[in-house]
């Protein structure tokens, strides 16, 4: 999933992916980029485990994040520095809380909790301030919970317990409080797909 800025439906192949864990140890040369980075995964997965894989679009179950009826009711930042710096990041909190400030990172946001890939349709471009409390057992995502990281994005800080009783609403209105909708639609996305790979990785 890291490797190639993916989330786990998005990968396709043997049953032991999901059931067989290693620990990874590597240290990449100083001033490395984030592209270079992904790179030395990509080949480290296939020299060690022998990885042979190919790429192909699937359509999947999912949703189309569109703007309400009433438009949407987002407080957009100003075009500035800090705006900038914020404007891929992600935060939740095992309360439900919900953070993004743009559109993109958002769905991305949506994407992993649901466990279905949701799709930006609502045109909007700029930076927000976008927040939502939700009842955390209506996110299927977090159990158990898989983050496929991107960039710009932050990993959660605090593991997210069993909700013991409703912390907010549903997603879903969650989303229409900010005068968005989510759309039930097939969506053609792009897939791993894992043809041969060794359990036992070759030795250091």
């Amino acid at each position: 999933m890291r490797a190639y800025e993916v989330a786990s439906y998005q990968i396709v192949g043997p049953s032991w992916l999901d059931a067989e864990y290693y620990d990874v140890e590597a240290i990449a040369p100083k001033g490395s980029t984030r592209s270079q980075m992904l790179t030395m995964f990509q080949n480290l997965l296939v020299e060690r485990f022998q990885m042979k894989l190919h790429r192909e679009t699937k359509d999947f179950h999912g949703y189309l994040l569109t703007i309400g009826k009433n438009g949407p009711r987002l407080r957009e930042l100003p075009d500035s520095a800090e705006a900038k710096a914020v404007a891929g990041r992600i935060s939740f909190s095992s309360k439900g809380h919900l953070e993004a400030h743009t559109i993109p990172a958002l769905c991305k946001m949506l994407s992993n909790f649901m466990g279905q890939p949701v799709q930006d349709a609502t045109g909007l471009k700029g930076a927000y301030e976008i927040k939502l409390d939700v009842n955390l057992d209506d996110l299927p995502g977090l159990a158990p919970f898989r983050f496929a990281s991107g960039a710009g994005t932050e990993a959660p800080q605090e593991a997210v317990p069993q909700a013991q009783e409703p912390s907010g609403p549903s997603i879903f209105s969650a989303v229409k409080e900010l005068g968005l909708d989510l759309e039930r639609r097939n969506v053609p996305l792009e897939c791993i797909v894992v043809e041969k790979a060794e359990k036992t990785p070759t030795a250091n």
